[in-house]
């Protein structure tokens, strides 16, 4: 027991006049405040995820600006992105189902209630950005794949290229604006991408910012290219950057191998009040690599672009991928900082350049001792009153000692936690209470997996709770569910499924003339895949076999059992595994 408390860490929180202590979960993300030289009373917004595919260790997280967390969450997905306050009072963030690898931005609201979710219509979501409007719409990205015969550029004959889809979608789910890549963009617009790759993310857009009623400022990072764009005709207003670059750079030394364009791969672009354009340049392809946040003021009549700021970070000048610059009203500059010889960091300067907060994270290992990466794909600071009306809970385990941890965020006047355990997740028992933000068990021992939830309750001017009561005045609140698994070391926070889904899905979809099923089996199973034409009839065997847990994916050219080249239409697809059952349509194309 002292051991497993040895890796907790413990700290003091602060709302209002109440002081609470209670450990982060273990996978937590490290980090340090080196830097805190500023009054602002503002919180910063981040995601974290260790390494690429670490799907157990990505969390939503706020804090202050000493670096206390008032509210962090673990979330189930690949890849959680574009954590954010918008100004009607509510959170997003996006996150990809590891199951399907499906995209959908996620709405919570002030009391961190997930509320609703919105995805892309006929296309897979992108997980760079979304965009919500007054009127209620968003704009959200997505992405499509063609397959094209690009033998006569030296290519591949069947090179699978990625349109990147911007969407306005109403309130009533109705896409009532659309923007293909496909339709203003060229393959040849690339500066540094070859022709000859078998896959070809041409534009990869990162970034979508509302300038006005009528224009989209867009950010394509593998064009080197930020493009202004007219929201109701869709057709192009100018071009910033790259091969297609209509600007003269003024005071800009900025060298990038033989382009006039100064920057490179940049994310997060955005048009000020003043009409200045700030981003950060990841510089990717420079003659000297280093990354920067960078402020042009534009002359949009003549096409000039004038650097007017600029700041670049002494301890390492080089991030490759993600980052953001994010102009506060106080007029200082935000961002993460995601290096490529150093741990991510979070900054924070002045007008002046001068460093007023950062954070760092502190490098991750697995069990083997490697290290693995600690990144955020942005970090913004925003105004947030957020009060949580349910706790949420978390779980320890180290052999026979198990400990439930659990808070209300922002609330201090809960008086007492109820806790819940059972083997059926519809059948939990109260089985104690504490005043404490934890609850231990020592000697733990159970064959069978075990539940748990926590409960407080809203009470009416009654100081002192006794029991759990049974009176209708009195409104329960549970927390998320956990589950402990029999010899297994955890930190689970994220809701638990109790459905067997394996979440099939062909991408792309449409397809000409390949296309992959991704599936995911939650056990050891006997996995049967078989494709159907429109009338039933079976037109090939794609899979029986014996298959281990975890991640699958099997190709299919369109061909039937007799290895002929099938016509184009509408195929069915049916996965059968164990005594889950699933069929979902495609569309061959010629």
């Amino acid at each position: 027991m002292t051991k497993h408390l040895s890796l907790l860490l413990f700290i003091g929180l602060a709302w209002g006049q109440e002081s609470y202590n209670y450990s982060l979960p273990v996978d937590f993300p490290n980090f340090t405040i080196n830097t805190s030289d500023t009054s602002d009373s503002s919180y910063v917004f981040f995601t974290s995820f260790v390494g690429t595919s670490q799907a157990s260790a990505n969390y939503l997280i706020i804090i202050s600006s000493d670096g206390h967390p008032i509210y962090f969450k673990k979330v189930k997905s690949k890849l959680v992105t574009d954590f954010k306050v918008f100004d009607d009072g509510f959170l997003s963030y996006i996150k990809t189902n590891p199951n399907n690898f499906q995209k959908k931005v996620i709405i919570m609201n002030s009391s961190y209630e997930e509320i609703d979710s919105i995805t892309t219509t006929n296309y897979m979501m992108d997980s760079h950005e979304s965009v919500y409007l007054s009127n209620g719409n968003w704009i959200l990205l997505g992405k499509f794949n063609r397959t094209l015969n690009l033998t006569e550029y030296g290519g591949f004959p069947a090179a699978i290229v990625t349109d990147n889809i911007i969407q306005e979608i109403n309130s009533l789910g109705d896409v009532v604006f659309e923007w293909n890549t496909s339709e203003y963009f060229s393959l040849f617009d690339m500066p540094h991408h070859a022709i000859n790759s078998q896959f070809i993310d041409y534009a990869h857009i990162n970034s979508m910012h509302v300038d006005s009623d009528t224009t989209l400022v867009i950010s394509s990072r593998h064009l080197d290219e930020i493009t202004k764009i007219n929201r109701i005709s869709g057709e192009i207003i100018w071009r910033f950057g790259g091969l297609n670059n209509q600007f003269l750079f003024i005071n800009d030394t900025a060298t990038h191998g033989s382009l006039l364009t100064p920057f490179c791969h940049q994310h997060d672009a955005r048009i000020l009040g003043n009409g200045n354009l700030t981003f950060f340049d990841n510089g990717n392809n420079k003659n000297a690599q280093y990354s920067r946040m960078v402020e042009y003021e534009l002359d949009e009549t003549n096409l000039i672009a004038t650097l007017v700021w600029e700041y670049i970070d002494d301890s390492d000048d080089f991030c490759n991928w993600f980052g953001n610059a994010q102009r506060l009203s106080n007029n200082n500059t935000i961002g993460a900082w995601n290096y490529k010889s150093d741990t991510t960091s979070i900054i924070e300067v002045k007008e002046d350049c001068t460093k007023v907060f950062e954070l760092a994270f502190k490098d991750s290992f697995n069990i083997n001792g490697n290290k693995l990466g600690v990144a955020s794909y942005r970090a913004y600071r925003h105004n947030w009153n957020g009060k949580a009306d349910r706790p949420y809970l978390w779980l320890d385990s180290t052999n026979n000692f198990l400990r439930l941890n659990f808070v209300q965020f922002g609330d201090s006047d809960t008086l007492k936690y109820f806790i819940y355990q059972g083997t059926n997740t519809s059948a939990l028992q109260k089985i104690d209470s504490t005043q404490n933000n934890y609850y231990e068990i020592s000697n733990f021992s159970s064959d069978s997996t075990q539940y748990f939830r926590v409960a407080t309750i809203v009470e009416y001017n009654i100081p002192n709770i006794i029991d759990f009561p049974e009176e209708q005045e009195f409104e329960v609140k549970m927390s998320n569910l956990v589950q402990y698994q029999p010899n297994y070391n955890q930190s689970i926070a994220e809701p638990i499924k109790s459905d067997y889904n394996i979440g099939i899905i062909n991408f792309p979809n449409p397809f000409n003339p390949i296309t992959t099923l991704e599936y995911n089996l939650p056990e050891d199973a006997m996995v049967n895949i078989i494709i159907y034409d429109i009338l039933g009839n079976i037109v090939k065997n794609l899979v029986y076999a014996k298959e281990t847990t975890g991640y699958k994916s099997v190709q299919w050219n369109a061909t039937n059992n007799q290895g002929q080249t099938v016509s184009a239409g509408v195929y069915l697809y049916k996965i059968q595994a164990g005594d889950f059952v699933d069929t979902k349509k495609m569309i061959l194309l010629k």
